[in-house]
């Protein structure tokens, strides 16, 4: 009797389990994959499609090549997205996600005129609405892995773009008010520049600190926004590592950086440079005032069309620099074949007159 029992109860866990995989594999998908269409479609306003949803024991909830957009574009596709996600909040009609991973995801990201942008207008404004039923959303993490992302400034005439390629992004919660992230990703251009950053945001006192490493970073590419505050940059790549921090209308950055073979020209002048870059930046955006101070180590520095001298080659020394002054102490250069050594100061760079004090060697 026993015996036929423990059979009859293996047949009905057998059953049982078959049930459950039909469930997951064949009915509860579709219902999935339609909830999660009509959700995101009601909550972005825009065009979703996905190709399959399903649920999974140590992943969550998984969604396969997701796309969301309007009908000429994309704003994001992804091969693969897991969604891990807490059960009891649901009661309650809140979804807490513990960590959304999007898989080889491709993302168009726009600036607009008035500043604001588009994914965060898109996804992160509305409630979801699944089942008929508004759901709030907290995510917790967000992953990106082997991405890519096309950018698009408006605020700048003509349009500034870019595109941004492998792309690994880890953003987290840090409670009670913090969010942590750690980013690497390429820059297309004829050389690829690498980047790698970490920082935090403070949410509370809407305060960013970031600190960032570049490897052959031409900054030129991005000359407009230097335009912006009067800046004019010169061509050439760049390794650097800078230490940023937004707060209050203010910016503060602290920079180390090297380049070699940086070229720049100023009416009939040109030159090429090697050099070392140690430096101090604020800028406030509420009076658009910049103040920066630092130390240039120049190596090769070399001008040309000069019209006496012709050129003057090896220029190498310290430079101490301000938004109001500049001065060196030991510069040492080649005029026409004589090598010299000269102290510059310029006390007012608003009143341009340079103290020079010059020896050269004629032996």
């Amino acid at each position: 009797m026993k015996k036929i029992f423990f059979i009859i109860l293996i047949f009905l866990c057998i059953l049982a389990a078959a049930y459950l995989i039909y469930l997951n594999e064949i009915i509860l998908p579709e219902k999935i994959r339609t909830a999660v269409v009509d959700g995101l479609r009601a909550a972005t306003g825009k065009n979703v499609t996905l190709a399959s949803a399903k649920l999974d024991i140590f992943r969550g909830l998984v969604l396969k090549d997701l796309a969301a957009g309007d009908e000429n574009s994309n704003i994001l596709t992804s091969k693969g997205v897991s969604c891990k996600f807490l059960i009891l909040p649901l009661l309650k009609r809140q979804i807490v996600i513990t960590s959304l991973k999007f898989d080889s995801p491709e993302i168009f990201v726009e600036r607009f005129s008035d500043n604001s942008i588009n994914i965060v207008e898109a996804f992160f404004k509305k409630s979801l609405l699944l089942m008929k039923r508004k759901y709030s959303i907290t995510s917790l993490r967000i992953i990106l892995s082997r991405g890519s992302i096309n950018f698009k400034d408006d605020t700048l005439d003509p349009p500034f773009t870019k595109e941004i390629k492998n792309v690994a992004f880890d953003a987290r919660i840090s409670f009670p008010d913090k969010i942590k992230f750690d980013a690497e990703f390429d820059i297309s251009s004829q050389i690829p520049a690498s980047l790698k950053s970490s920082g935090e945001y403070k949410m509370r006192e809407k305060e960013l600190s970031l600190d960032i490493k570049a490897r052959d970073l031409d900054l030129k590419e991005f000359g407009d926004y230097f335009k912006r505050v009067n800046i004019e940059i010169p061509y050439g790549k760049i390794d650097a590592s800078a230490a940023l921090y937004f707060k209050d209308g203010f910016f503060y950055a602290d920079i180390d950086m090297t380049s070699l073979a940086i070229i720049f020209s100023k009416n009939k002048i040109n030159a090429n440079l090697n050099c070392g870059l140690k430096a101090k930046v604020k800028y406030s955006f509420n009076n658009k005032e910049l103040i920066y101070s630092g130390d240039l180590d120049m190596k090769n520095l070399a001008l040309f069309n000069l019209d006496y001298a012709g050129k003057i080659e090896d220029i190498r020394g310290k430079v101490t620099f301000s938004e109001a002054r500049l001065s060196s102490r030991n510069i040492t250069c080649t005029v026409l074949g004589v090598p010299v050594r000269a102290t510059v100061d310029l006390p007012d760079i608003g009143n341009p007159i340079m103290k020079i004090d010059v020896t050269a060697s004629l032996d």
